[in-house]
C-alpha cells in the first residue's frame, strides 16, 4: 500500500530544509527561490513567526550563490508578512555586511526595495 500524502500533511519549512541539505548548490538556490510560494501557503503570521526566522538562520551559509538568492528573496517577502518589514531588514543588513560583493550588492538592492 502506498502512503498517500496530502498537501496538508507536508510542512513547507521541512521540505525547504530537506532541499537545503542537498549537496547540489542549484537545488539549494531553487529552494530559496520558492520561498514566496511557501509564504503564500503558510500565510502572513506563520511566515513572520516561522519562515522568516528560518531564512535568517541561513545568513551564515557558506555558499555565495545561496546567500545571493537569500538576499534577493528576502527583499521580495514584505508583501507576504504581517506587520513591519523590520525583521527582513535585520537579516538583509547582515547580508549587506558580507565579504562577497555580489551578495552585499543584492542585499543593498533588496534593502532599497523594502525602504521605498
Amino acid at each position: 500500500f502506498l502512503n498517500k500524502t496530502t498537501m496538508a500533511d507536508i510542512n513547507p519549512i521541512e521540505l525547504l530544509q530537506e532541499e537545503l541539505k542537498s549537496d547540489e548548490t542549484y537545488i539549494k538556490v531553487n529552494a530559496i527561490h520558492r520561498v514566496r510560494t511557501i509564504a503564500t501557503v503558510m500565510g502572513p503570521e506563520a511566515t513572520r513567526s516561522s519562515l522568516i526566522p528560518f531564512l535568517g538562520s541561513l545568513v551564515n551559509h557558506d555558499e555565495d550563490e545561496v546567500l545571493f538568492a537569500l538576499a534577493e528573496e528576502l527583499g521580495n517577502l514584505s508583501t507576504y508578512i504581517a506587520g513591519s518589514p523590520s525583521i527582513l531588514i535585520t537579516y538583509l543588513e547582515s547580508l549587506a555586511a558580507m565579504e562577497e560583493t555580489v551578495v552585499r550588492n543584492q542585499a543593498v538592492k533588496s534593502l532599497r526595495v523594502l525602504t521605498d
